[in-house]
């Protein structure tokens, strides 16, 4: 009898061939961390350095990670460099821990916080595992069977090309913001066991933090702002006593609870999968959490209750929750450039909902901003918003309408204009394709609009003005994000009345 036939044959042993290091996660990660991790495998001059890089978090802290075969470390080199082994890695490590990081890499920082003490033998490194971590999983790590985790359901990869007619005062920003092709990645629903909400959108299962905690979850390094990261890859782990809470919960939170603009196109974007979950589970409850406690506010109910989740099926919480099995499906619509079509059906079933019929209202309506906005304010708004009361359009401040009143004004107004951000994001649940004209700060590279009006279709009209603080030449910064700005009437004038003059000719009497 074989070996692989040992372990499949003994209730107390599963048996799994990876391929990658990466696959390992996902298998272990749902049901760790370990008390004991034990890697005995041969090195190839880096496989038992990457190894260590990425098991060691799955291992309990005060736990033991065992490496054995030392005899068969070496050094290896690459583009002839010199590579450090698996043993200069562990003791630069615990070097790091009191003293400089000499011989970490730049991703190395968790490692020394998680090396503790070091027993050496002639062969065998045995390490204490120091404090509480978990690896992020990706959403394509979760595709690799595990006893945690169950795929519901599964499509496949798109790529579509945009319905959106665009034109904009600034070609290089279109052409690198706004792809004619939109690709999107595969999507899928599926069920964890024994999983753990932290408010504010972070899941962890055993010693991963879960993909659905990470609303730009197809960018190289995965955030959120209330999860402490220690990396690239690696976070500080769950709380070690969170509350049981029984039964089914399908994974609705946001990273910024209560946030209009994160609601609608992020929380939104995972409503999908409710009706396939709710039949499945007949007990399933939606889990939100709300800042500061108390209930969430009535537009937010009204938004779920329109995608058909009841008020009391909804679950609020306010601090960690260890449930029995958690539901979540990936986002249908994701910044910076992913938007599947089949979104479009829970906008429009929202939509009407909320506003079953095209009420008689403004064809024509622009969404402003009062004065003292604290952000992305157009310093010249006052002069551009007579601009287009003078060609025929309602100015409407969002926050002083109720949801369905924002709903129905969308839904009625063929030319829909207004600045970059949240308040045009009643876009989505409008009824179709629309006429639109979005007024932003080059620094805000947001491009929602884009994303709604390439599944809808429609024309969009975009103006980047130039912020009072732009982005750095290399890399980006949230001031620059939240920077003022004033429209050009002298550069972009021209165009802005070209527009105006077509909205005039093509608005139904």
């Amino acid at each position: 009898m074989g070996d692989q036939e040992i372990y499949i044959n003994n209730p107390n042993i599963s048996f799994h061939v990876v391929t990658r290091i990466q696959e390992m996660h996902a298998i272990i990660g749902g049901v760790g961390p370990f008390d004991l991790l034990i890697e005995n495998g041969v090195d190839t001059g880096t496989r038992k350095r990457d190894l260590l890089r990425s098991l060691i978090y799955h291992v309990a802290d005060g736990g033991r990670y065992v490496v054995e075969n030392l005899d068969t470390v070496h050094h290896s080199r690459s583009g002839g460099r010199y590579q450090p082994s698996v043993f200069d890695i562990i003791l630069a490590a615990w070097v790091a821990k009191s003293g400089p990081q000499i011989g970490l890499g730049a991703g190395d920082r968790a490692l020394s916080d998680a090396v503790g003490a070091i027993e050496l033998s002639e062969n065998m490194a045995i390490i204490s595992k120091s404090g509480n971590h978990s690896w992020k999983l990706r959403e394509e790590q979760i595709r690799v069977p595990s006893a945690q985790t169950e795929i519901l359901n599964i499509y496949p990869p798109q790529e579509v090309e945009s319905r959106a007619l665009v034109e904009t005062n600034n070609a290089a920003l279109q052409e690198s913001r706004f792809p004619r092709i939109l690709k999107y990645p595969e999507i899928s629903l599926r069920s964890y066991a024994n999983a753990t909400a932290v408010p504010g959108q972070v899941y962890f299962q055993g010693s991963t933090v879960l993909p659905d905690s990470f609303r730009h979850f197809t960018r190289p390094y995965l955030r959120n702002r209330n999860l402490k990261d220690l990396g690239r890859d690696v976070a500080i782990g769950p709380p070690l006593a969170p509350r049981l809470l029984p039964g089914q919960f399908y994974a609705l939170d946001s990273e910024l609870p209560g946030h209009f603009g994160h609601i609608t196109s992020e929380v939104v974007a995972r409503l999908w999968g409710w009706d396939e979950a709710k039949a499945k589970y007949p007990e399933l409850k939606a889990l939100v959490s709300k800042r500061g406690g108390g209930l969430l506010a009535e537009w937010e109910y009204e938004l779920f209750e329109a995608a058909g989740i009841d008020r009391e099926d909804i679950h609020v919480h306010h601090e960690p929750v260890q449930v029995e099995r958690l539901i979540a499906a990936t986002p249908m619509f994701s910044q910076p450039a992913s938007v599947s079509t089949q979104i479009v059906e829970v906008w429009n079933t929202i939509g009407k909902k909320i506003s079953p019929g095209i009420a008689d209202g403004p064809k024509k309506i622009f969404i402003g901003r009062k004065a003292g906005s604290s952000t992305r304010v157009c310093r010249n708004g006052a002069d551009l918003e007579n601009k287009f009361r003078e060609s025929g359009y309602m100015v409407v401040y969002p926050e002083d309408l109720s949801i369905a009143d924002q709903i129905s004004l969308f839904r009625s107004a063929q030319h829909v204009a207004g600045y970059a951000g949240s308040g045009m994001f009643n876009l989505m649940f409008s009824g179709g394709a629309k006429d639109i004209i979005v007024i932003g700060s080059e620094s805000y590279d947001a491009v929602n609009e884009y994303l709604i009006a390439s599944a809808l279709g429609g024309n969009l009209t975009y103006f980047w003005c130039v912020p009072d603080l732009p982005q750095p030449s290399s890399g980006w910064q949230l001031t620059s994000f939240f920077s003022d700005y004033e429209f050009d009437f002298r550069q972009d004038g021209e165009l802005l009345d070209r527009v105006l003059s077509q909205a005039e000719t093509t608005t139904s009497v």
